[in-house]
């Protein structure tokens, strides 16, 4: 997969003021907090660090998270959730129970 299905939408911020308004170079392994603003095609939620997009599986939009960096390519990366700091309005309980495991169904924990 090339990122061609992820389109890069929405806008997120670093918590860390020391390198807002850098242009920074995102590094694997490396924690950030970010606001996720839109949801792509395939569920992951969208935030963006100095202008790079990041995916997000398991995000909401609207939800505050502090993520791992878990890909780097030159267009996209792709974080892990490690924490949701303030959770979006929309979230909700997902109700099936192993969706957590399975993640066949993205928009489960989504109140639309």
């Amino acid at each position: 997969n090339d990122g061609e299905d992820f389109p890069p939408h929405g806008t997120a911020q670093t918590a860390d003021a020391d390198t807002e308004g850098q242009n920074m170079k995102l590094c694997k392994n490396e924690t950030y907090t970010v606001d996720i603003t839109d949801l792509n095609n395939l569920g992951c939620g969208v935030a963006r660090i100095d202008n790079m997009v990041v995916f997000v599986p398991n995000t909401v939009d609207g939800d505050r998270v502090q993520i791992r960096i878990i890909k780097v390519t030159p267009r996209y990366c792709v974080g892990r959730l490690e924490n949701i700091e303030i959770p979006s309005p929309f979230r909700c309980d997902s109700p099936c129970s192993v969706s957590g495991r399975c993640g066949g169904c993205m928009y489960q924990s989504v109140d639309y």
